[in-house]
C-alpha cells in the first residue's frame, strides 16, 4: 500500500531559490550549460548544446532511405528530409515542442539556473511511500510558443536532494497533467541522469498538486517510458 500525506511542519530553512541552487549543485548539471550532450532516445539521435543563453537542440534519424533532421535554436526551427527543407505546418510545431521537451529534460533542472523568466516557491512537504519530499513549485512568467508547460512541481528527496518526481501542466497535450517518475538513476562524468516513467492524467484532473496522490492510488495512465542511452558530455571550453 502506498501512503501519501502532507506535512504541516516548517519545510526548510532554505529559501526556494536556495533549494533550486542546491538540487542543481547536487545533480552536477551546471556543467551542461556550457557543453554538448548527445544521447539516444527511442533509437533517435539527439544533441543538446547550451552556451550562456544560446541553445541548439538537434534530432537526427534515418529510416529506410530517408534522413530526418530537426533543429531548434534561439529564434528559429528547421526541419529537413534528405537535406530538403520540409514544412508540414502544425506537425512541424508539434515536432519542435517534442524536440525541446526531450532535450530540456536531459539537462533538467539546470535549465532553470539564472533564468529571470521563472518564479520559484516552496510548498508544504509531502511523504510518499515512506519518503519525505520538498515540493518546489516553478512558474514561468512569460510563455513562448514552444514552452511545453508553465507550472512545474519538483518532488525532491530531503535526504539525497534527488528529484524523484516532476509534475507539470502539459500545454502540448491540451490541458492534461503529466507526472514523470525518475528511475535508473546514474552518474556520468559526475553528472546525474535518470530515465522516466511518464504518467498522464485524465482531463477531469484540474489540480497539479493532486498528481502524487493519484499516482499513489494508481489513477494515472502510464503513457510511455523515456530511456536515455549512449549519453556523452562534451564541454565547450
Amino acid at each position: 500500500i502506498i501512503s501519501l500525506f502532507y506535512s504541516c511542519s516548517k519545510t526548510t530553512d532554505l529559501t526556494a531559490e536556495d533549494l533550486l541552487n542546491k538540487i542543481i549543485e547536487e545533480s552536477g548539471k551546471s556543467v551542461l550549460l556550457e557543453a554538448e550532450v548527445s544521447f539516444k532516445e527511442r533509437e533517435i539521435d539527439f544533441a543538446t548544446t547550451r552556451s550562456n543563453n544560446q541553445y541548439s537542440f538537434i534530432m537526427k534519424r534515418s529510416v529506410d532511405t530517408i534522413n530526418y533532421f530537426a533543429k531548434s535554436y534561439n529564434g528559429g526551427f528547421e526541419y529537413t528530409e534528405n537535406g530538403k527543407p520540409t514544412n508540414y505546418g502544425a506537425l512541424n510545431a508539434q515536432l519542435e515542442k517534442n524536440l525541446i521537451n526531450t532535450n530540456r529534460f536531459i539537462i533538467f533542472p539546470a535549465n532553470f539556473e539564472n533564468d529571470n523568466s521563472v518564479l520559484v516557491d516552496l510548498k508544504k512537504d509531502i511523504t510518499l511511500d515512506g519518503v519525505t519530499y520538498y515540493v518546489l513549485h516553478i512558474t514561468f512568467k512569460n510563455l513562448m510558443p514552444t514552452d511545453i508547460a508553465k507550472n512545474y512541481n519538483l518532488y525532491i528527496d530531503k535526504k539525497t536532494y534527488d528529484i524523484d518526481f516532476i509534475g507539470y501542466d502539459s500545454i502540448a497535450l491540451e490541458g492534461v497533467y503529466t507526472l514523470k517518475e525518475a528511475f535508473n538513476k546514474r552518474k556520468i562524468d559526475g553528472v546525474s541522469f535518470s530515465d522516466y516513467r511518464v504518467y498522464v492524467s485524465g482531463k477531469d484532473v484540474t489540480v497539479l498538486d493532486s498528481l502524487p496522490f493519484l499516482w499513489g492510488k494508481n489513477k494515472l495512465n502510464l503513457r510511455n517510458s523515456e530511456i536515455f542511452k549512449d549519453i556523452t558530455i562534451n564541454p565547450l571550453h
